[in-house]
């Protein structure tokens, strides 16, 4: 009797199949980490232009002159910066940026002699997200 020694060449099957699930198992947890690394961004750019709008009208509120001798001035600071809420002047209002819009809103109180200034900037994009600035400035 002879036997037959033949050699193996080539992967089974078997072999094959599981190389292929396994390498599908990493594609789809590669998908995933594409998709959660976009929506990250996605809410990070919102939180950025929504922080730039906020501190763009802090600042362009500080800057108003109260006792100026320029009229339009002293409107603008009589007409922006009396205690109260504003939602809808120079200041405050709805702006879109890349699609999203941003509804920005202000109160200034009087706490002796001092104004403060609380600037809150809303939007929504999948959920209601918002961001709050506080400032002082003297009268």
């Amino acid at each position: 009797m002879t036997t037959m020694i033949r050699e193996q060449k080539g992967f089974s099957l078997v072999e094959v199949l599981m190389g292929v699930i396994l390498l599908a198992v990493g594609l789809l947890a590669l998908a995933g980490l594409q998709i959660a690394s976009t929506t990250g961004s996605f809410k990070s750019n919102n939180l950025m232009q929504a922080s730039y709008i906020a501190q763009d009208s802090l600042e362009t509120l500080r800057s108003l002159v109260s006792n100026s001798d320029n009229q339009i001035e002293q409107n603008l600071y009589n007409t922006l910066l009396q205690p109260g809420e504003y939602t809808n002047n120079k200041a405050a209002g709805s702006v879109a940026v890349s699609g999203v819009v941003y509804k920005r809103r202000y109160t200034v109180t009087d706490d002796d002699g001092v104004r403060v200034i609380t600037y809150v900037v809303t939007w929504r994009d999948n959920a209601d997200h918002s961001v709050t600035y506080v400032t002082r400035r003297s009268q």
